[in-house]
């Protein structure tokens, strides 16, 4: 019969082990005392995040989920149009997609006496539109939330009154987010969006990449991730 040590007393063996070694250790600890089941490590990471005395954090990241990624700006008129395709998406595929979205679209960068400024496409009210969006993203984290929050405000034109009505709506700290795109961390963040959309040879928002390749205008976004997952889910023909 296996004795199980104490949380406290595996920790105090696991201080000098191998990396390698610790995740085998914890994970069999974590099967063996709280019943957690078996991750098929074929299809999924575990990635331990954080240990003590009290707790294990664990994260599983899917290897096979379809990447989306959404390249856009808050005033475009086509950008406005499509976004209302993401959320119902989201609700039924987020099992078997990774989305991403870029809150940027055809804002230009440059350097001034070693500031990175940022001009939008629509002026800065689009700036500021996308730093809303950024926030959101930030703060808010699940992808759900933060798609559901950003298609509101795209709605209603993605500024402070759009905030609050989305907020109101969707249970969501509305001045929290306001705060972070007139400070420093939403500029930090959509220079950050802005250095991730350089990277993408585009010249059109928006911009909608399944598994990198561009999805085709004319094609609803859920046909398209639909036909990249193999083979494809229930939830596909519903």
């Amino acid at each position: 019969m296996i004795k199980t040590a104490s949380l406290t007393q595996l920790n105090k063996h696991m201080v000098t082990m191998d990396k390698s070694i610790l995740y085998i250790v914890v994970s069999t600890f974590i099967l063996c005392v709280t019943g957690v089941p078996h991750f098929d490590t074929t299809s999924a990471n575990v990635n331990i995040i954080a240990i003590d005395d009290s707790r294990i954090e664990y994260k599983v990241t899917n290897n096979n989920l379809v990447k989306v990624d959404l390249f856009y700006e808050s005033l475009c008129p086509d950008c406005i149009a499509d976004y209302p395709q993401f959320p119902p998406v989201v609700k039924k595929l987020h099992n078997y997609i990774n989305l991403q979205t870029y809150p940027y679209g055809n804002a230009k960068m440059y350097e001034d006496n070693g500031k990175t400024i940022v001009k939008c496409q629509h002026g800065e009210r689009e700036c500021y539109g996308n730093k809303l969006h950024a926030c959101a993203i930030d703060q808010l984290k699940d992808v759900q939330k933060y798609v559901d929050f950003n298609a509101c405000m795209m709605a209603k034109r993605s500024d402070d009154d759009a905030a609050d009505e989305c907020g109101e709506l969707y249970k969501v700290d509305a001045n929290a987010i306001k705060t972070c795109a007139k400070g420093a961390r939403g500029h930090e963040l959509l220079v950050y969006y802005g250095r991730e959309s350089e990277k993408i040879n585009y010249n059109y928002v928006p911009y909608v990449l399944v598994d990198g390749q561009v999805k085709d205008d004319d094609k609803p976004l859920l046909d398209a991730v639909c036909e990249s997952i193999h083979p494809p889910p229930k939830e596909c023909d519903e």
